[in-house]
């Protein structure tokens, strides 16, 4: 199986699993996508291959801070700086679709673009893609940033025009046919009721709050699925050589993400972190917080090493599952499952139906290093940095299929864990 993900900040609203995981399964093909999140571009590099990645999407705040972990630059990237698709293989390629996105969703809205003038709201990666993806179609683009300096380093690097904020007015604005917002959070950064003409592409493809000025009949608003869209088509062919449609992929962004705000689970290999970061998570959210193993063990009146001496895996994995499917019945809970449970397909089906799943993951020596080994039965009498390896072998791609999300919990503080986590989640309109 091919494993693939988007990796960003927030990650959790992202479609592009629903999108990819259709286009693979309508293609045959063997491969699985999912979300991944860790603190800095350094530890996302660092996750993918621990995973073993075949491709990334990758959005922000990675889309320039990754380059330096890149070893083959598309061209495109090296004009722009910035990148949303990483490739693995014996070096990581970075390809820029973001440009193509741009002008593949506005081309039906004009005759031809002789004569287009734009504007660009934003300074970061996605407004380099979008200014680049404009030029190279011949149209005029100005830039206009909260931060005048940024944009003014983006017009030295395009040889594009730039606006101040405070010299935004009706009359100016009255010149572009075209305007691409690229920011997350473009309020105030001018009275947008000035808008009274034109093509308005908003990046935000969720809750756009340019919606009334469509609403009024001034501008035509081209949602931003369409950007995301039409970049999900080329990644899906740079990642299989498949030329997909966009009949493809526009059913699945009308299908509900599964969000549950009632239980999250965290889930990964023995030692990762799942009961120390779950408590603090839980309190943070004000959740209550429960491991499946602590409930077993009470269960039984013994300790998880004495019930597989007296019982076995298979009748402790019985007893795990009706645990967990028990749990999955509350509501604002935040449950850490043994690192053996998703061994079971029953367990996985059942998780992905109610639970939100956030997978924690570090490498081996790391694992290694914070278990203890002796209260571990599967580790017991035996060489337990090998066995750890064939464990996580063996269990790696039931973690990989059941995630929602994959987070990199090494190098980082529980706290700084955990505010990472609460804040996309919350971004993410899970709670």
């Amino acid at each position: 199986m091919k494993k693939y993900a988007v990796a960003g900040s927030p990650v959790l609203h992202s479609k592009s699993p629903a999108i990819f995981n259709r286009l693979f399964q309508k293609y045959g093909i063997d491969s699985f996508y999912t979300k991944l999140s860790a603190i800095n571009s350094e530890s996302v590099i660092k996750l993918a291959h621990i995973i073993g990645v075949n491709g990334l999407n990758i959005t922000a705040p990675f889309k320039e801070l990754i380059l330096p972990y890149v070893s083959i630059k598309e061209s495109s990237v090296l004009q722009i700086g910035a990148c949303n698709t990483l490739v693995f293989d014996n070096h990581i390629s970075a390809y820029n679709f973001d440009c193509d996105g741009v002008v593949e969703s506005i081309r039906a809205e004009f005759i031809d673009f002789s004569n287009i003038k734009a504007l660009v709201m934003g300074a970061g990666g996605a407004a380099k893609a979008a200014v680049y993806g404009l030029q190279k179609e011949g149209i005029l683009a100005t830039v206009v940033n909260r931060t005048y300096e940024k944009a003014v380093s983006m017009s030295l690097i395009f040889n594009c025009e730039v606006i101040k904020v405070e010299e935004i007015s009706k009359n100016i604005l009255s010149n572009f046919d075209l305007i691409v917002n690229t920011l997350e959070y473009p309020y105030h950064l001018f009275d947008f009721a000035m808008i009274e003409s034109g093509v308005l592409l908003d990046a935000n493809y969720k809750d756009s709050i340019f919606v009334n000025l469509s609403d009024q009949g001034l501008v035509r608003l081209v949602d931003g699925k369409k950007w995301l869209m039409h970049h999900a088509i080329k990644s899906f062919n740079c990642f299989t050589g498949i030329n997909a449609s966009m009949s493809d992929v526009e059913s699945v962004f009308e299908e509900a993400i599964k969000i549950s705000s009632t239980v999250i689970c965290l889930s990964g290999m023995p030692g990762v972190g799942k009961s120390s970061l779950g408590k603090v998570l839980a309190k943070r959210l004000g959740f209550e917080f429960l491991d499946s193993d602590i409930l077993i063990e009470n269960h039984y009146g013994m300790s998880v090493s004495a019930i597989f001496e007296k019982y076995g895996e298979s009748h402790f994995r019985d007893t795990e599952q009706k645990i967990i499917s028990d749990c999955l019945q509350k509501t604002n809970l935040i449950l850490s499952i043994g690192g053996g449970a998703l061994t079971r397909v029953g367990t996985i089906e059942m998780l992905r139906k109610k639970a939100l799943v956030i997978t924690l993951m570090c490498d081996l020596d790391c694992l290694h290093e914070r278990l203890t080994i002796e209260n571990r039965p599967l580790f017991k009498n035996k060489d337990s940095k090998s066995i750890l390896k064939k464990i996580f072998d063996q269990r790696f791609n039931n973690y990989f299929i059941s995630s929602d999300l994959i987070f990199y919990n090494q190098d980082v503080s529980i706290e700084q864990a955990v505010e990472f986590l609460v804040s996309d989640i919350r971004k993410s309109g899970i709670v």
